[in-house]
């Protein structure tokens, strides 16, 4: 991989992990993808962690040969992945300055230790060239799970004030909002997704 083994400086720490729109493989497929991006590209010690159903993703980690069997953390190059943490090793992690602590957005307990401590930092952004891709299929699993309402409603890490996301969500939907959730982005999504939304927000009367 491109820039695994360039430098042996000390690099910043960071732990990268996904502000989830789905529960299945393609939310950690695309963390693990991001984590590559900044090993390779931006050549960075980068991490890998995630709260949420840790015993599942210790098994996805290890069929996908990225780990072995019963890890608690691993260090491979400059990648690092934590397929278990607790608050213990949370504070452990910002304790050794690193950079940056994403977590699931469906933890919210979680993310609350981490906002509070300012820790919490929005990774949903361009560095991602796969974002739109996995929004669109996260989308199904977020409509299924009926949670669109409470996305308009709260969870403002998840927001976007993207005018031009603003301005086709207002032209598909008729609602005027200063921020939309990012899964909304119109420009996201497929014409059945656009109709789901539709039967959700007039089944909430807000249409």
């Amino acid at each position: 991989m491109p820039g695994l083994y360039r430098s042996a400086r000390k690099k910043r720490k960071q732990v990268i992990s996904i502000l989830g729109m789905t529960e299945e493989s393609e939310a950690t497929r695309l963390a693990l993808a991001i984590a590559n991006y900044y090993a390779s590209v931006q050549r960075r010690v980068t991490g890998y962690g995630e709260i949420a159903k840790a015993t599942k993703l210790g098994y996805m980690l290890e069929e996908s040969r990225c780990v072995p069997g019963n890890v608690v953390g691993f260090r491979d190059g400059y990648l690092l992945y934590y397929p278990q943490l607790g608050k213990q090793e949370i504070d452990k992690l910002m304790e050794e300055d690193w950079e940056r602590l994403i977590l699931d957005q469906t933890m919210e307990k979680d993310c609350e230790i981490l906002i509070g401590s300012g820790a919490m930092h929005l990774l949903m952004v361009d560095p991602a060239p796969w974002r739109y891709r996995q929004i669109q299929l996260g989308m199904r699993t977020l409509l299924a799970n009926q949670q669109l309402y409470r996305l308009l409603k709260g969870n403002a890490y998840t927001y976007t004030d993207d005018k031009r996301a603003i301005s086709h969500f207002r032209e598909e939907f008729g609602i005027v909002l200063h921020r939309i959730p990012r899964i909304c982005d119109p420009y996201c999504l497929q014409k059945k997704d656009i109709k789901a939304i539709r039967r959700i927000l007039a089944r909430e009367e807000l249409l």
